[in-house]
């Protein structure tokens, strides 16, 4: 590269180039999280007053919490050879006080431009500003169709995070662009952001036909295999928005950043779109195994909202909902088969996934641990817990596990259960119950298990061997 062009500008894009999210579009979500309804109403306003008076109205309201350290850089933009010892420029379509604050904390820009409230900075508008401060010599980074104006004008043009329609729409335009990285698989990033390994947790829904083996009905498989399909389609639409909700907090997690939507590598309106269209899909769904389905459904869809948007901040509560969520699973097979629901064995569920789900917190609680000094307290982003709550976490979680035994128990022994009647098998039974409990949280305790204990169980062979026991003992008890 000569010196000449050593000296003339790169102007670079901030959303979806330099980092893979987007501020205006983040901050949206943001202010409905925290305001629900009434902000739902500001930024339809918002919009009808244009898009540069909403994100003047959103920068003044959440700048002061606004910390770039935690966005999702592209780290190509630092690597490839074009771009070093340049003059670089960030012109941005967010508020300008945000991009701001992002080029004073990578001190890397001579210097910066974001929308006002006056004016949008993006595509023609882009451009304008530009050719005005800058001239017509400059090359240039984007990611998106609204930067095609200022490529067809820029002395070189470069991609970055883009994707094939991009591509392909500048390719039309003529445009000469050098594409420095495209988008991830849209299906794999897609799959990843609807957590299909989670839809195992639907299994649950034959757990009360499966204990009533004796009474078989053919109907049942077509039934169930339905309502398995409808709850996973539903419960994915509610992890998206749990994910959309959870942006800030997971991007300061470990593992969590790297899922789709903190990443940056599924984009929010798309993100929005999928969560409409897989819950009207498990709805569409449910609705040929009857009117019952689509209202246990819509249940389940409620609790996890308001599970999104409120309960998982409050300590204890949060827990307790993640545990009914799952006994709602077993119960919804338990009515679509027609069959009764003991309290009994819901009770012995429900306490162990509550041991469960105050084992992930447990993990969570570590690993933030681990990243903290010795000395220093800390709470767990997004979540209602601290430092000072870890034993009781730990402790509270294998209480349930043993409270569930106990239930278990009574359930085989005292009431005379159809499902098991042997005392070898129930003692035999409660033996690998208690062995599994046991190992799991001493895996825990020696950081030894993923961030899900779900996953932890899917992928562990030997709880997959103690769950094929209890299956085998189950079946046999009912069979013979």
């Amino acid at each position: 590269m000569s010196a000449a062009e050593y000296e003339k500008p790169l102007i670079i894009d901030l959303d979806g180039t330099l980092s893979n999210g987007d501020i205006s579009y983040e901050l949206c979500i943001r202010h409905l999280k925290e305001t629900k309804f009434t902000g739902f109403v500001e930024l339809l306003r918002g919009v009808y007053k244009g898009k540069a008076f909403l994100k003047n109205f959103l920068s003044n309201k959440y700048l002061k919490d606004f910390d770039p350290e935690f966005l999702p850089y592209n780290k190509d933009i630092f690597e490839e050879s074009d771009f070093k010892n340049r003059k670089m420029i960030l012109i941005s379509g967010s508020p300008n006080a945000f991009v701001a604050k992002v080029a004073e904390h990578l001190k890397i820009f001579n210097s910066y431009k974001g929308s006002s409230e006056e004016i949008n900075l993006i595509g023609k508008n882009k451009l304008n500003y530009i050719q005005t401060n800058f001239g017509k010599d400059f090359d240039y980074i984007g990611n998106s169709k609204d930067d095609i104006p200022v490529w067809e004008e820029a002395d070189k043009a470069y991609g970055i995070n883009i994707n094939k329609d991009t591509a392909n729409e500048a390719i039309k335009k003529g445009i000469n662009l050098k594409i420095i990285s495209r988008k991830k698989s849209f299906f794999k990033t897609l799959i990843q952001s609807m957590r299909i390994h989670q839809w195992f947790k639907n299994i649950l829904v034959f757990a009360i036909p499966f204990l009533n083996i004796n009474y078989f009905n053919s109907d049942w498989v077509y039934l169930l295999l339905l309502t398995f399909f409808s709850f996973g389609l539903v419960a994915s639409a509610t992890y998206l928005l749990n994910d959309l909700l959870d942006i800030e907090s997971d991007r300061r997690h470990k593992s969590k950043k790297f899922r789709p939507i903190p990443s940056g590598d599924l984009s929010i309106p798309f993100a929005v779109t999928m969560i409409l269209i897989l819950f009207s899909l498990g709805l569409l769904l449910s609705s040929i195994v009857g009117n019952n389905l689509i209202l246990i459904l819509g249940a389940y869809a409620l609790l996890s909202i308001t599970y999104s948007f409120f309960l998982k901040r409050i300590a204890i509560l949060d827990v307790m909902t993640l545990s009914f969520l799952f006994c709602w699973r077993v119960f919804t097979g338990g009515v679509v088969a027609s069959l009764e629901v003991n309290v009994w064995f819901m009770l012995s569920l429900g306490f162990i996934f509550l041991s469960l789900a105050l084992g992930k917190r447990f993990i969570e609680l570590k690993k933030t641990n681990t990243s903290q000094s010795a000395q220093s307290k800390f709470s767990l982003p997004g979540r209602g817990y601290s430092s000072d709550d870890i034993i009781f976490i730990m402790s509270s979680g294998i209480a349930s596990g043993f409270a569930a035994l106990v239930i278990i128990l009574i359930y085989l022994m005292l009431t005379l259960s159809v499902v098991v009647s042997n005392n070898i098998s129930i003692i035999s039974i409660i033996f690998l119950i208690v062995w599994w409990f046991l190992r799991f949280w001493f895996l825990m305790i020696r950081d030894l298990v993923n961030d899900d204990p779900i996953v932890f169980a899917l992928k562990d062979n030997i709880s997959r061997f103690t769950l094929f026991l209890i299956i085998v003992i189950l079946l046999a008890e009912q069979i013979f």
